[in-house]
């Protein structure tokens, strides 16, 4: 998202070295949406294109429709969609396997008038849930959404938002929803896990730290641009608080224990091994270092801890990576084995 050129060009950027950083080929980049700042400007459209032709050109890409692409049908008529996919002038909602994982791309562009997603939506989403959670060859069910549920920003406070909030809350709890990538509130936040009430959920812990809970984990993971916003919070929106800051982060850690990452971007790694899923976040400081900000690990069960380590260097299952651009995020895939084109269901 950005509303001069130059913007794009620093987004390609920060885009390469988080895609250097995972050390894989990608096998698809997921958008969170506000790919550009105004939908109806074929301009960025084309700064865009241009500008990041060799990322485009070179990755498979699946777009959430931001806010900022919400007019007749600005997102689907600038960038292919896939098979299968319900398009609307709004935006575009649809759903797919990759291996283990079942992802799920909603458009909170298409609400009612009290701000809960549309009547059609919502069914196809229970039902898409539903069929996931029973799904033996699923492990793990990932939301990626606009409009988040659970951030720290003002929009988390928006009537509309307020709305999700309420509506999707069981839903994602009920059916098995892991983990929800959010966008729309340019500040970086994760949730504690969170029950179908709204509430935290009971968790426990594996020998490596991995979480167990049927508790759902938001994450926002801000902006790679240069757009912020201020934090905002409330005792209905579940931000985690922490201990301490992690090396290097020290002036960024509030009072009340909330991790500020103002005026930083930030991108994260997450990788998919078997039955855990790690999420690795890092920030962009200043001065131009990379520093470490958050290891979170969900496990689907019990773990048995292993009889003897793995060698230095190795590698194993699903890599999966996460970096943010203004207004929402963008996740980078990286899957070990056979490349597979995602497919719509």
């Amino acid at each position: 998202q950005g509303s001069v050129e130059r913007n794009y060009v620093d987004s390609m950027n920060h885009l390469y070295k988080a895609t250097v950083s995972t050390g894989k080929t990608t096998s698809f980049i997921l958008s969170g949406g506000d790919n550009v700042d105004n939908g109806k400007n074929f301009w960025q459209y084309m700064w865009m294109l241009d500008h990041q032709a060799d990322s485009w050109a070179n990755n498979t890409y699946v777009s959430v429709a931001g806010n900022h692409e919400k007019h007749h049908y600005d997102l689907t008529s600038n960038l292919a969609t896939p098979s299968g996919a319900t398009v609307l002038e709004t935006g575009i909602y649809y759903s797919y396997n990759y291996q283990n994982t079942h992802f799920v791309i909603l458009d909170t562009n298409d609400l009612d008038g009290e701000g809960n997603l549309s009547e059609t939506q919502t069914e196809w989403l229970e039902a898409d849930l539903a069929e996931a959670d029973e799904d033996e060859s699923v492990t793990f069910i990932i939301v990626t959404m606009h409009k988040g549920p659970y951030t720290a920003g003002s929009h988390a406070f928006d009537s509309d938002v307020i709305a999700l909030r309420k509506q999707l809350t069981p839903i994602f709890a009920v059916y098995g929803v892991n983990l929800v990538l959010q966008g729309h509130d340019h500040t970086y936040s994760v949730s504690e896990y969170i029950d179908e009430n709204g509430e935290k959920a009971d968790v426990t812990y594996n020998y490596d730290g991995s979480v167990v809970t049927d508790g759902v984990l938001y994450v926002n993971l801000g902006t790679m641009g240069d757009k912020f916003y201020n934090y905002l919070y409330s005792d209905e929106v579940l931000i985690k608080t922490r201990d301490n800051a992690p090396e290097g982060l020290e002036k960024y850690l509030t009072a009340d224990k909330y991790l500020e990452l103002t005026e930083t971007p930030v991108y994260a790694n997450v990788s998919v091994d078997g039955d855990r899923i790690t999420l690795k976040s890092y920030a962009y400081l200043a001065d131009g270092s990379v520093v470490a900000v958050d290891n979170i690990m969900i496990a689907r069960g019990a773990l048995e801890a292993p009889k003897s380590k793995l060698p230095v260097g190795a590698v194993i299952g699903i890599t999966v990576g996460a970096v943010a651009l203004v207004g929402g995020i963008v996740c980078l895939f990286v899957f070990l084995g056979k490349k597979k084109t995602p497919v719509a269901a």
